[in-house]
């Protein structure tokens, strides 16, 4: 069975002693799709979730079925092609939408995912620590001792801004574990000064890059159908005149395996896909949208995106006038229903045809949603202790050949003035529970 196929349980089964003996193969893999009590009880599964996907609980689902057959191209990218890329880059979504295909996947090492992590939390704790000394310098020069302690605004800490990127990239991306033989064959290099290991000095280095590159051949071992393109700027190590090294392409062949090298990861999606306009008109793509698989999987983001968060929400009552939203921020406990009521920006991005398969057309557009729920009644908070809310967001959502997922979205929002008329006959019609109407 293929590398990319065979189940994985975790980082501790692929140090199992039994797998490091018998060096099987070993999957890429992601979190698991329902990772809150919550969606769990929703979901009618009574199984205690692995500790492994209890610290990102924002994961995406898509509707369709594990890949049964090996990919016919695997894009692998090494730490320096994420390292510098924001949030807000359009790349993320590129990557999304060809993970969409069954043909084509695109993977880091798990080295990879420890390095980027490390990196974002050293640079927001490094800021962290320069803007919480620069308040408490700016705080003495306004106040004297007898005014009291300076009080640090409530921010995020690491943890926080850490988990956020982990959920950005497992839910891009997929994570190639790193194999017992692979951790300890990098070590070895790097004593011996192996590639992609080398001398520093008196001393070695490169153990990282060793077990990133063992990782990327391991997958070109283990699936000798795939032509792995593995994307990296570190062309001293791993590439020479724009090619792999001889020394490395030497343990491709002999591994069986196909690996190109490219210095961008620009130029390895140029390989295999293509930016193009949409060629869905709008009606086709709302009622994509509003299809019931859609439904549930924006509502699932959503849900899980902001549960127990401070929103910006109306509380929604009902007057002489009809429905009456009172807008302020709410702390949400649930979205329970949504409506999509427009889509923009529709951009397609084609697969590229193979001498196996005829490519795959991916579409990724914006929809409007209307999302009802419930919070913490902040005004009769000893009271009733809950009450409807009501917000706008905007989700930018990938729609695959067999399927859909969320890619990215605003932040909870108002209503523009032709949207609330809109979601006055939703939460009419939508059922919501009458003992939150208590305005």
């Amino acid at each position: 069975m293929s590398r990319l196929h065979r189940p994985v349980q975790g980082v501790t089964d692929a140090f199992h002693p039994e797998l490091a003996t018998s060096r099987a193969p070993v999957c890429l893999r992601r979190r698991h799709p329902l990772a809150s009590g919550q969606q769990r009880l929703r979901a009618g599964l009574n199984k205690p979730v692995s500790k492994q996907g209890s610290r990102c609980e924002h994961v995406r689902v898509t509707t369709s079925n594990h890949h049964v057959s090996a990919p016919e191209s695997i894009l692998i990218l090494d730490t320096n092609v994420l390292a510098t890329l924001p949030r807000s880059s359009p790349l993320w979504e590129i990557l999304r939408a060809i993970n969409a295909t069954s043909t084509i996947r695109v993977a880091i090492p798990e080295m990879c995912l420890m390095e980027l992590l490390s990196r974002r939390r050293r640079e927001y704790e490094s800021v962290f620590d320069n803007a919480t000394k620069a308040f408490s310098a700016l705080y003495a020069l306004q106040f004297s001792p007898e005014d009291g302690m300076a009080h640090w605004p409530a921010v995020a800490g690491s943890e926080s801004h850490t988990e956020k990127w982990e959920y950005l990239y497992r839910d891009s991306l997929d994570i190639i574990p790193l194999t017992r033989h692979a951790a300890v064959e990098a070590l070895r290099r790097e004593a011996d000064r192996r590639r992609p290991a080398r001398s520093s000095g008196k001393s070695a280095t490169g153990s990282r890059d060793a077990a990133i590159w063992l990782t990327v051949l391991e997958a070109a071992r283990d699936n000798p159908s795939s032509v792995i393109y593995f994307a990296s700027k570190n062309s001293k190590d791993f590439g020479i005149g724009g090619g792999l090294h001889p020394e490395l392409a030497s343990e491709v062949e002999a591994a069986g395996g196909r690996v190109e090298y490219v210095e961008k990861l620009e130029h390895a999606l140029a390989k295999v896909s293509t930016r193009e306009e949409c060629r869905l008109t709008a009606e086709q793509l709302l009622a994509r949208l509003q299809d019931a698989s859609c439904i549930q999987e924006i509502l699932r983001y959503i849900d899980n995106s902001y549960d127990q968060s401070f929103v910006h929400a109306a509380a929604v009552g009902i007057t002489d006038d009809g429905v009456a939203f009172y807008w302020t921020p709410k702390v949400s406990l649930s979205v329970e229903d949504i409506e999509v009521i427009a889509c923009s920006d529709e951009i397609s991005y084609s697969i590229r045809p193979s001498e196996e398969s005829s490519g795959s057309l991916i579409h990724s557009v914006t929809a409007t949603v209307i999302a009802l729920g419930s919070a913490i009644d902040s005004v009769n908070r000893w009271g009733a202790g809950r009450e409807a809310i009501a917000f706008a967001i905007d989700v930018r959502v990938i729609i695959g050949p067999s399927s859909v997922s969320v890619a990215s979205s605003n932040e909870p929002r108002r209503f523009e003035p032709s949207e609330e008329s809109r979601a006055a006959v939703f939460f009419m019609t939508s059922g919501p529970d009458p003992l939150l109407h208590y305005r």
